[in-house]
């Protein structure tokens, strides 16, 4: 489990200018930095064009507290949300050289910091691109999670009890359409951080529903598969700590997809 200042270091930065002068300063969504006395406020623009009421010290520094400001002078506190992005974000993304070095120098130049691990982006594309789960029949889309106080988990808690019963009392159709209907809705669930609760559920039902047989089970792999493209978002929520102690089948194949990453 990540530590507070992980959270810190790995959280996303949010680029602003502030003052007259317009200096541009970088700072985490998980903390606010702040020296010497404060002064009057003055307006902070971030990146977005979005206005904040913040205090700022006299060398221009931000002080640890800020009210968001919009039109006629409406204020709100601030709510910064780590950032999160599904598997089809994640791979929609531009490549770069360091990611992908047979594109051409002259069309991607390298990355400070590279964003997309080739091994993360494989496991991504062979989880999003798979065809273990086709659709029997014809099945709309999943409607995507656009916020992050969106409880998903009744969603993904349907799906998967479809599965079992399907499983239970042999209906292999309706088996193929909960899974599928799943893998559709994970492919574009964005994971925030106040929401990884609800992979969790799903993942302790699933291994909880096959127990020992898990192993084999085409949910439960898909689920291994899905966390090992997430897994740093999965070790910085606590509950994740009490899935890998209660659920060792879990944890196993977590571990290997986890070394394929970091081979």
């Amino acid at each position: 489990m990540a530590t507070p200042f992980q959270s810190i270091l790995e959280s996303k930065l949010v680029q602003f200018t502030i003052g007259p002068e317009k200096k541009e300063f970088l700072v985490h969504n998980y903390a606010w930095t702040y020296s010497g006395s404060y002064t009057d406020p003055q307006p902070v623009i971030f990146a977005d064009s979005s206005l904040i009421d913040a205090s700022t010290t006299e060398d221009g520094n931000v002080g640890k507290s800020a009210t968001a400001t919009a039109g006629a002078g409406k204020s709100a506190t601030i709510a910064l949300e780590e950032d999160a992005e599904s598997l089809v974000s994640f791979i929609r993304r531009p490549y770069c050289q360091q990611c992908h070095p047979t594109f051409p120098s002259n069309r991607r130049p390298k990355c400070e910091k590279c964003l997309n691990p080739s091994k993360k982006r494989q496991m991504v594309t062979e989880f999003i691109s798979s065809s273990s789960y086709p659709c029997p029949s014809h099945s709309p889309p999943p409607r995507q999670n656009t916020k992050y106080d969106e409880n998903y988990a009744p969603v993904f808690l349907s799906h998967a009890r479809l599965y079992v019963m399907a499983d239970k009392y042999d209906v292999p159709k309706l088996g193929k359409l909960a899974l599928h209907k799943l893998w559709e809705t994970l492919k574009i669930f964005t994971p925030y951080p106040s929401r990884l609760g609800d992979i969790v559920s799903l993942i302790a039902y699933a291994f909880n529903s096959f127990s020992e047989s898990a192993e084999g089970d085409k949910m439960c792999t898909m689920l291994v598969h899905y966390s090992g493209c997430i897994y740093e978002n999965l070790t910085a929520y606590d509950g994740f700590k009490t899935l890998v102690e209660d659920c060792p089948l879990f944890t196993h194949g977590l571990m290997k997809k986890i070394d394929e990453r970091l081979s």
